[in-house]
């Protein structure tokens, strides 16, 4: 995906976002145990904070984790938060992508940037709509970007040994116009878990919209959402692993 297609998918999440600020601040947050919706927007806040100090360092810089605290009084939270999320946009529009900046991946790039922040958005948007009961699904496009992503990314903490090794699992989404990219196979190794886009079986699958599949692997929606055939136990123990990282 382009740059500027994460810019665009960050702007209408981040706005969606914004426009559950009014809603109740001290709802409970169902993807996020012991989290209510002020914990949330801080949280939020944060991780903007953080990528803003990297994509500022400039190239070859050393990774600055230190996300700063949040404002603790709620009438501060929400211009605090606001600032942070436009000047988040204002920065990325003015950052070269193909240029590097400090990155806890190791990505060569500040492209990492524009797709982390989309991604964490789009679930995070849907966590706050969802604390106010009335969540919609993450865009199909991104959703499969975003489980590119936790192929790319998350699925390297997961120690395969754990799993068994030599299976493999199948995910499909439902929504037209993926092609292949909304078919994934990721197979457990001896020593690491790959994946390629493919149509093929696996000891389990678990089909649903790209949306429901990435929040699934996020421990956003049961597994329950997904039709779901073969080796049911072992998507089990995958999506455990996945949500202790």
């Amino acid at each position: 995906m382009l740059a500027d297609t994460y810019v665009e998918h960050l702007r209408r999440e981040l706005s969606a976002f914004e426009a559950e600020l009014d809603g109740d601040l001290n709802a409970s947050v169902p993807g996020c145990p012991g989290w209510n919706v002020e914990t949330l927007v801080s949280h939020v806040g944060q991780v903007h904070r953080s990528a803003l100090l990297n994509l500022h360092a400039g190239p070859g810089a050393e990774l600055n984790l230190d996300r700063g605290p949040a404002p603790t009084d709620v009438d501060t939270l929400i211009p605090w938060y606001l600032e942070g999320a436009e000047r988040l946009v204002t920065t990325l529009e003015a950052t070269d992508p193909d240029e590097h900046r400090p990155n806890w991946a190791g990505a060569p790039t500040s492209l990492w940037y524009f797709r982390r922040m989309a991604q964490v958005m789009g679930v995070h948007r849907w966590d706050i709509q969802s604390a106010h009961g009335h969540a919609e699904p993450i865009d199909a496009t991104l959703a499969a970007d975003g489980i590119d992503e936790v192929g790319e990314l998350f699925t390297g903490r997961i120690d395969p040994a754990a799993l068994g090794g030599n299976r493999t699992i199948h995910l499909h989404a439902t929504d037209e116009g993926l092609g292949d990219a909304g078919e994934w196979v990721f197979t457990l190794g001896d020593d690491e878990i790959t994946f390629v886009h493919a149509h093929d079986k696996g000891d389990v699958a678990a089909r649903a919209t790209a949306s429901d599949l990435l929040l699934m692997l996020w421990n956003r929606v049961a597994r329950g959402a997904t039709e779901t055939f073969g080796d049911e136990a072992l998507l089990d123990r995958f999506l455990d692993e996945l949500s202790g990282i």
